[in-house]
C-alpha cells in the first residue's frame, strides 16, 4: 500500500498503517505507539510530535481530536517525502502528431508514489543519451532517422532521487 493511499482510510486502518509507516522507517515498538482505539488520538499525536522531532521536521499544534487527522496526514506526507520517489507507472512518449521531421514528441512523467517535488527528463537515441535533450519534449531532428527514442524520466522529494524510469520506444522512420 502507497502511504498516499493511508490518508483516504477510516482511523482503525490508518492506526495499522502508521504502525507499519513506523517500522519501515525504523522505530522500534517501544517507539510505535499501542494499537488500541482508548485514548489513541492523544496518544498518536504525541507520537507524531515525537516522529517529526526525530526528524528535524517542525512539531505540529494542538494535542485535541479534531487535529487527529490533520496531523496524521500531514505525519503521512511528510513520511513519503523522507523516502525517495518510486515509479509505479512508466512515463510515455506521445507521438500521435507524427515521427516526422521537425515533429516534437512529449514524455509524460509517469506515475510515482512518495510525493514527487521534482522531475528530470533524459531523450535516449537507440539507448543512449542525447546531450542536449532534457526536457519533457523533443524535437525529431535528422540523427534521430532510423532510430529508436526514449525518455528516461528520474522524480525527486526530500527524500533524494528514484530510480530512473524509461517510457516506450518510439521508432522514427
Amino acid at each position: 500500500m502507497a502511504i498516499n493511499d493511508i490518508i483516504d482510510l477510516d482511523f482503525g486502518s490508518r492506526v495499522s498503517a502508521l504502525r507499519a509507516v513506523g517500522a519501515a522507517l525504523g522505530l522500534s515498538g517501544a517507539q510505535l505507539p499501542a494499537q488500541t482505539m482508548a485514548n489513541s488520538q492523544r496518544n498518536y499525536l504525541k507520537w507524531i510530535n515525537s516522529f517529526r522531532a526525530a526528524k528535524s521536521l517542525p512539531l505540529l499544534p494542538g494535542l485535541d481530536y479534531s487535529g487527529f487527522v490533520p496531523a496524521l496526514d500531514k505525519l503521512l506526507a511528510d513520511a513519503a517525502a523522507l523516502n525517495p520517489p518510486v515509479n509505479t507507472t512508466l512515463p510515455h512518449i506521445d507521438s500521435a502528431g507524427g515521427v516526422a521531421l521537425g515533429n516534437v514528441l512529449s514524455c509524460t512523467n509517469g506515475i510515482w508514489d512518495n510525493a514527487p517535488t521534482s522531475y528530470t527528463w533524459q531523450w535516449r537515441r537507440g539507448g543512449v543519451n542525447i546531450a542536449s535533450a532534457i526536457t519533457a519534449n523533443h524535437t525529431i531532428v535528422a540523427l534521430d532517422q532510423g532510430t529508436s527514442l526514449t525518455c528516461q524520466v528520474t522524480a525527486t522529494n526530500g527524500g533524494g532521487a528514484g530510480a530512473p524510469a524509461v517510457s516506450n520506444s518510439v521508432a522514427i522512420p
